[in-house]
């Protein structure tokens, strides 16, 4: 049985479909007025911090049919603002196209129904809406003084669904958005009339060719490390305590490694274990994760690795908002992926998957589910099902990944004596219904996995 679409669903299709019902309009009667159809509309930029130019001519209104003005940026516009109500286009970049972020992100704009430039920026060049090293997710917004608006739709939505790139056509000065911080910032986009680039999809396929696995590798012997270094870098100081890895496109921001003599006791402090070990027999390292002091407007991100006498830091600078360079904090995620001590020990044998109980103690019942609660961010949840399992059972059940929370240098597996297996359920702060699934060793209490039905490993072992 077919479903009618929704009020929502009706309204983002004719956002999405408005660039196709205005040129087949303007093709039958003769109205296009030099709006731009897929054939003239600018290709996507290979450079990630350019834009592509605004199709000339003077475009009209698909609703009235009057004439439209056209700004080429949006700078432009803030610099000569149009009148409360006065349909407007601008060509403009929209990071909502990257999505929705973790649990309490956007929640704010969710409970005040006011986007903002946090979950719907409309830039002049391309902004990436989060930022993304080692396992560490962070919010990316345009700074205060930079020119640009947030998106949203006659429903209000603080995120709406709208192209990548692309002209958008709207106005400002909305009612109900009065009591919104960015009040006078926030367009209200009635159309879309063109699409240059509809998703980040394009930007994703780049960013994964050439993974890190096949970079080519760079050696120490002297001071007993090796490193994978991505093409087009390149290294200076080799040979010494502090070696910078430039790449001319951010010639100021290098990667720097200092080397020291002493290691640091990783313990609880470590943030982060290799994704991408050299050899098998080799553990992969953990690493521990700290920010340093960098100017206003930029981020500094030090991760430490530590083995055989000695402590090796690399360390970046970047900037933040506009200017913020993805790529760059991918190749040090890649770089401590494919670091290696030289001369480290290897694997101990990978004991057996207990599949008795072991002596414990084990926490109480009533610990076990107080901290399975502390794990879920939303206050509706509850613990339906709480069970005590041997180490076999829990990876047979494969509700989540038990080896995430693995932290041993000698085995990439975690054996706990006993897990406690808890069913949460509960509704979202979007009002979505939700089951997730919580292990914690059966001993210590310690979280090693959580999550989604439906979303639990699907590797045999997992």
């Amino acid at each position: 049985m077919m479903r009618c679409p929704t009020r929502r669903t009706r309204r983002r299709m004719a956002l999405l479909l408005a660039p196709i019902l205005t040129c087949l309009s303007g093709a039958l009667l003769g109205c296009a007025q030099g709006r731009p159809t897929s054939s003239d509309a600018p290709l996507a930029s290979s450079d990630p911090t350019s834009s592509a130019g605004a199709p000339a001519g003077t475009p009209t209104s698909a609703l009235t049919g009057t004439a439209v003005p056209t700004h080429a940026d949006i700078a432009a516009l803030l610099a000569h603002p149009s009148a409360p109500g006065d349909v407007v286009e601008i060509d403009a970049f929209y990071a909502g196209a990257y999505g929705w972020g973790g649990p309490g992100w956007g929640r704010a704009e969710s409970m005040t129904h006011c986007p903002s430039r946090m979950t719907a920026p409309l830039t002049d060049r391309p902004l990436p809406l989060f930022l993304r090293h080692l396992d560490t997710t962070q919010s990316n917004v345009p700074p205060e003084s930079a020119a640009w608006l947030v998106a949203t739709d006659a429903e209000g939505s603080v995120q709406p669904e709208l192209p990548y790139h692309a002209r958008f056509q709207g106005h400002f000065a909305e009612d109900a958005f009065a009591h919104c911080d960015d009040a006078g910032r926030i367009f209200v986009i009635e159309e879309v009339v063109a699409v240059y680039e509809p998703s980040i999809e394009a930007l994703q396929a780049e960013a994964r060719r050439g993974g890190a696995a096949a970079w080519p590798r760079v050696r120490d012997a002297a001071r007993g490390y090796s490193t994978g270094l991505a093409p087009g870098w390149t290294v200076e100081g080799e040979g010494t305590d502090l070696v910078a890895f430039r790449h001319p496109a951010w010639p100021t921001y290098p990667i720097t490694l200092t080397v020291r003599e002493g290691e640091i006791a990783m313990g609880d402090r470590a943030s982060y274990r290799q994704r991408l070990p050299q050899r098998p027999e080799v553990p992969p390292l953990l690493a521990q994760e700290d920010e340093c002091p960098a100017p206003v407007g930029e981020q500094c991100i030090a991760v430490s690795l530590s083995g055989r006498g000695r402590t090796y830091e690399l360390r970046v600078v970047h900037p933040v908002g506009l200017e913020a360079p993805q790529a760059l904090l991918d190749a040090l995620t890649g770089m401590v992926d494919r670091f290696e001590i030289e001369g480290m020990a290897t694997r101990t044998p990978t004991p057996e998957v207990a599949t008795t109980l072991g002596e414990g103690p084990f926490i109480a019942r009533p610990t076990a589910e107080a901290r399975a609660m502390e794990l879920i961010p939303w206050k509706t949840f509850r613990v339906e099902e709480l069970e005590l399992v041997t180490e076999a059972e829990a990876r047979a059940l494969r509700r989540c990944d038990i080896d995430y929370g693995a932290t041993s240098r000698d085995d990439a597996r975690a054996h706990p004596q006993a897990v406690w297996v808890a069913r949460l359920t509960g509704a979202r702060e979007d009002g979505t219904q939700a089951t997730y699934f919580t292990y914690l060793d059966a001993v210590s209490g310690m979280h090693l996995c959580t999550a989604e039905e439906g979303d639990g490993p699907t590797r045999e072992g997992g």
